[in-house]
């Protein structure tokens, strides 16, 4: 799925300087030296932007060579000039005159104005120079001489974000909604650090404030939408590309979001319908194919199913998802050295994947043939991860290799690894038994086995190992 940036927003406005007006000027402005350069004044002040921004040099040098300027004055002429010099590509002058103007400020005794002055030099180093740590120690001069200022913090967050360092970011940004808490980006703001940090809990608190605040924030509801796909609440998942879809009904990814949402909660032919007009809109896009192979799947028509996994390689070679969703509809129709190919390439593209191992153990599993480098492969996604698939496929390995007492440990093992095991694993432990004697404990294991999914002996029944 897509994921939406976050980065460094309000760089660009602070970094243009603190614009003077005609109509808001310090003492300076009424003195005859000020009218003589009434045009220059004009220049320096009234025309920031990045579109040529000579005249706006020329103009402010002109003021801070033959003006008599208080402190005061000297400083906003000096941040007009330093901006000017930032728009025009010219970071070192620019720099330089931040701190120079800074001098003119802590000369002024005005503290609000070198905390901005600062930001502002910060906001240069970040914008122009990717130097984030020397945009942060600007930062946190700002926020050192203004604490309550919420500016500050949310920009310190900014950088700290670029840096990594999330949760010092998370302690801005939950300061700066304390302060703003009527304005929706700095709980989005909030949610994005956590989301980064991993506190998926946080991160939808604070998406679903912001969306409270704005019910048209579509970053805040894409975002918590893709939270909530991780964290398994498909519903909220889908009221979240519903509102999505009545935001923006002409974003193709908008019916793919509500296509996965509706297929993770199995309403197939709903999943369908979207799914087929994302495609029909995104034509050289893998995710669809994908998305809409796994309900096919779902639907058990392994051909279909198939046939969209393999259009998903063909734009995207290395899915590795696509091959293993493809590896296992090729088993359904027992096409195992397909399914065995399909594998080999998960397996390369993710080799640290432990499920991949797993599988191709598996595969070979139901096969029955290549034994030994299926119990290679099911020890390799064990020593990764322990885990109750896992010990399972092992275990069938082992009753295909006449090792029912090694069987029946993995077996044991995999009922333990997992707070709701498969019901497989408890059949499989009734052959187990059955083949070490054990009848009676084998019988009700598999009894019980088939109560609980009335289809756990179906692939033993496939591999032929019947009780």
């Amino acid at each position: 799925m897509r994921r939406s940036s976050f980065g460094v927003t309000r760089w660009a406005g602070l970094a243009c300087g603190l614009v003077l007006t005609i109509g808001g000027a310090p003492a300076w402005a009424q003195s005859d030296d000020a009218q003589a350069l009434e045009a220059e004044w004009r220049d320096c002040t009234q025309n920031a932007g990045p579109v040529d921004p000579g005249p706006r040099i020329t103009a402010c040098q002109k003021i801070l060579d033959e003006g008599e300027l208080d402190a005061e004055s000297r400083a906003l002429f000096q941040v007009n000039l330093a901006a000017a010099y930032g728009d025009a590509g010219l970071i070192d002058q620019g720099l330089l005159t931040y701190s120079a103007a800074l001098a003119s400020a802590v000369e002024d005794k005005d503290v609000p104005l070198q905390a901005k002055i600062v930001a502002s030099r910060g906001a240069l180093r970040a914008d122009a120079q990717k130097d984030y740590d020397g945009a942060l120690r600007d930062l946190n001069i700002s926020v050192q001489m203004a604490p309550a200022d919420g500016l500050y913090r949310e920009l310190r967050g900014d950088i700290l974000v670029k840096l990594k360092r999330y949760a010092e970011a998370v302690a801005d940004y939950d300061l700066l909604r304390r302060l703003t808490p009527s304005d929706p980006k700095s709980h989005y703001r909030y949610g994005e650090a956590n989301r980064l940090l991993g506190d998926n809990a946080k991160a939808i608190e604070g998406y679903s404030r912001a969306i409270q605040l704005k019910p048209d924030f579509y970053s805040a509801i894409e975002q918590r939408y893709l939270l909530q796909t991780t964290t398994r609440d498909f519903n909220g998942a889908l009221a979240d590309a519903q509102t999505m879809m009545r935001l923006r009904p002409a974003e193709p990814a908008n019916l793919y979001y509500r296509g996965w949402a509706y297929s993770r909660l199995k309403d197939y032919p709903r999943a369908l319908t979207d799914l087929n007009a994302y495609i029909k809109a995104e034509t050289q896009v893998a995710d669809g194919y994908l998305e809409r192979g796994i309900v096919y799947a779902a639907q058990k028509n392994a051909p279909l199913a198939i046939a969209d996994f393999s259009q998903a390689i063909r734009l995207s070679p290395t899915l590795t998802t696509a091959y293993m969703r493809r590896a296992s509809m090729k088993l359904e129709l027992r096409d195992f050295p397909g399914a065995i190919a399909d594998l080999d390439v998960a397996v390369q593209q993710a080799p640290a994947l432990a499920l991949n191992y797993n599988n191709r153990c598996w595969a070979r599993a139901l096969w029955g043939q290549g034994l030994d480098l299926a119990l290679a492969d099911c020890d390799a996604a064990i020593k990764m991860r322990d885990t109750s698939m896992a010990r399972g496929s092992r275990a069938m390995v082992r009753l295909r290799l006449g090792q029912p007492q090694l069987a029946f440990d993995d077996y044991e093992a995999s009922l333990k690894l997992s707070a709701n095991p498969p019901a497989s694993s408890l059949y499989g432990r009734g052959l187990a038994h059955m083949r070490l004697g054990r009848v009676a404990e084998g019988q009700a294991d598999m009894a019980a086995a088939l109560a609980k999914d009335p289809a756990a002996a179906e692939y033993f029944q496939r591999a032929g190992l019947a009780p």
